[in-house]
């Protein structure tokens, strides 16, 4: 008997065991036997965990078992077809090993399409949620994936991509480790190109839609071709690569102003594959240091306008894909505590609705007393192809606000919470948006099933694969197994 938890301490989980499988073979020897136990026996359920930063109960079902994915985490040489980069990766690989494999490969720098903002996560971990990043062309991360090799719920081995078993390339990416077990994906790279950053300020969402507008109005969209297999036969890249904001943290500014940021992409490729360096902070480190100390006092409230304007002199100077890819990280995760964690909720609402719903945001956090570390806003482009539970739309462009806090983890503040992001989230919902899934489990039921309309198709095919329930996780107990609001 032991327990687990995730990097927001809100979810400790007593478990039977954990188990850190080495191969495909191993996972599903593990899987065909609890598959069969379960035919007559009272269920024990398998949880998939990496690096542990979902906080919404994703990693772990009470006394059942959980895969810890990190020993598969093997990276092979990248692969170049029909003029096109590809590179195959273990499961339990972090972004930066994947980094350490395709910034330098045969005379080439190469960097991945689409990743979170930071590299700590594991690459199955990224697939399971369908996160996104800050890439303009490409959305989530199911659109930069060519294939997944998964443990199906009876044990058998297969792999899926948009051509073969296309049903469960897109439940397994976003899945949340509900229809198997990702064991590899082959990424779809690009190279490494120097980009140009342009900053602008507003003073205003408002300001920030119009210069927007613009920038949709004058930059052609990326085009992707695949052949009959799936893989990309051409590509138009579009002039732009990565396209976010910040929003301003001081008193006067606060959620109002902020600085949007666009990466415009050059012909001329980068040949050193230069990343940005990320070292623990310690005395023998005294600038990573530094910057720990310097997000502890941010997260108190404390020289928000300095911290940010470290930040803008930090983002226009990285000149490559792989610089804007690489942020440093450790010294601001060593910052949180366990009774004072780093927290995230992200909202994607239409760009026409985003100056409304920032007002909702700006009064939650100032009437609560939260203090942000970070709040940025994402583009992410409509599409008609992505994961079956999906926070894409189809229909128009979104916004992903993204908001990262800390809480004194106690009951009063819990509760609180609990308060406001159910009304954030009703606002996202009214304004045609919907909350990310891989956060705290703190909206309603009832609000999870007005989000995600498509949560009905997702809870039949998980139980037309998984008949046996082998797979679960406290998120899947509360939201789409359970009567419980």
């Amino acid at each position: 008997m032991q327990s687990i938890n995730d990097v927001s301490f809100l979810n400790k989980t007593e478990l039977s065991c954990i188990i850190s499988p080495k191969s495909a073979n191993e996972i599903s020897e593990i899987i065909e036997t609890i598959n069969k136990w379960n035919e007559l026996n009272p269920k024990i359920h398998i949880s998939v965990a990496g690096a542990r930063h979902s906080q919404g109960g994703h990693i772990a079902s009470k006394l059942g078992i959980t895969l810890d994915m990190k020993s598969l985490s093997f990276v092979d040489s990248p692969n170049l077809k029909n003029g096109l980069w590809t590179v195959k990766v273990g499961a339990g690989a972090l972004w930066s090993d994947v980094h350490n494999a395709i910034k330098m490969f045969d005379g080439h720098s190469l960097a991945n399409k689409v990743q979170q903002s930071s590299t700590p996560f594991t690459v199955g971990g990224t697939l399971s949620v369908n996160a996104h990043g800050r890439s303009f062309s490409y959305g989530s991360v199911i659109h930069s994936v060519e294939k997944i090799t998964v443990v199906l719920p009876d044990g058998s081995i297969t792999t899926a991509s948009r051509n073969e078993n296309p049903f469960l390339f897109n439940r397994v990416i976003g899945g949340y480790g509900l229809f198997g077990v990702i064991v590899d994906a082959t990424l779809e790279l690009h190279e490494n190109h120097y980009l140009k950053s342009e900053a602008t300020y507003f003073n205003s969402p408002e300001e920030y839609i119009v210069i927007l507008d613009k920038i949709l109005k004058d930059t052609p969209r990326h085009i992707i071709e695949r052949d009959e297999s799936g893989s990309i036969e051409s590509l138009t890249q579009s002039p732009i690569a990565f396209l976010f904001a910040t929003l301003a943290l001081d008193r006067d500014g606060f959620m109002t102003k902020g600085t949007a940021y666009t990466y415009r992409q050059l012909v001329d490729v980068d040949r050193t594959g230069t990343v940005n360096p990320d070292p623990k902070p310690t005395l023998f480190n005294p600038r990573a240091l530094l910057t720990k100390i310097g997000f502890w006092l941010k997260r108190k409230g404390l020289l928000a306008s300095t911290a940010q304007k470290l930040q803008y002199k930090f983002l226009n100077t990285q000149d490559t894909h792989l610089k804007v890819l690489t942020p440093p990280i450790k010294p601001i995760l060593a910052a949180a505590s366990k009774k004072n964690p780093d927290l995230l909720q992200e909202y994607f609402i239409p760009v026409r609705h985003m100056p409304e719903f920032l007002g909702h945001v700006k009064e939650a956090f100032l009437n609560n007393d939260i203090k942000l570390s970070n709040a940025s806003l994402r583009f992410i482009p409509k599409s008609t192809t992505s994961s079956t539970l999906t926070y894409e739309s189809a229909t128009e462009d979104q916004l992903a606000i993204v908001l990262y806090f800390s809480l004194r983890l106690n009951k009063e503040n819990i509760d609180k919470a609990k308060i406001w992001t159910r009304d954030l989230v009703q606002k996202s919902i009214a304004l045609d948006g919907r909350y990310y899934l891989p956060y705290q489990q703190w909206p309603s039921k009832a609000q999870f099933e007005q989000a995600y309309p498509s949560y009905k198709v997702f809870k039949e095919d998980k139980v037309s694969l998984d008949p046996n329930d082998v797979f679960s996780n406290r998120f899947y107990e509360y939201y789409l197994n359970s009567s419980v609001d």
